[in-house]
């Protein structure tokens, strides 16, 4: 006779598979099902938990992000997706210094959109927003002339 079968047996919850009870108080055969009965209430707690603790949330990100860092991960996801998906990073980066550092692109734009949000209509804090980003002069201009690159205030920026 072994050890377990001394103690009385329940149905779980959740999966309703038979276990031994080694306590009153179990309802769940394993961790699993606790988990996935009470998912929503856990996250809740967590989220709640992190609000008050703002500081300590910082903090444990920062020691992720370097264990990311030191145990190499990190070199495996740029090589996986970086990489991957370089010439449309890179393309993002060629457009923003075509259109901000040479030529006047930006002001071609500006005249465009008569100097004001496409969106609100105000005339503050305006950035050009791209829903495209070509990479030569050609389509730039043509991508401006289609609307595809046009101007936004920061704040309507922000919600596209």
């Amino acid at each position: 006779m072994g050890f377990l079968d001394k103690f009385p047996t329940s149905t779980c919850i959740y999966c309703g598979k038979e276990f031994k009870l080694t306590s009153s108080l179990r309802k769940y055969c394993s961790h699993n099902c606790y988990y996935q009965k009470n998912k929503n209430k856990i996250i809740k707690r967590v989220v709640k938990w992190q609000k008050k603790n703002p500081e300590k949330v910082r903090k444990a990100n920062k020691k992720g992000i370097q264990k990311f860092v030191d145990d190499g991960r990190m070199k495996k996801f740029m090589r996986k997706y970086y990489l991957k998906n370089k010439k449309k990073w890179m393309s993002r980066s060629i457009t923003y210094k075509i259109v901000y550092h040479k030529g006047s692109y930006k002001k071609i734009i500006l005249e465009k959109d008569f100097f004001k949000c496409k969106k609100c209509g105000t005339k503050r804090d305006l950035q050009i927003h791209h829903k495209i980003y070509p990479t030569k002069k050609e389509e730039i201009l043509k991508a401006i002339k289609s609307g595809t690159i046009y101007i936004l205030c920061k704040k309507c920026h922000r919600t596209i």
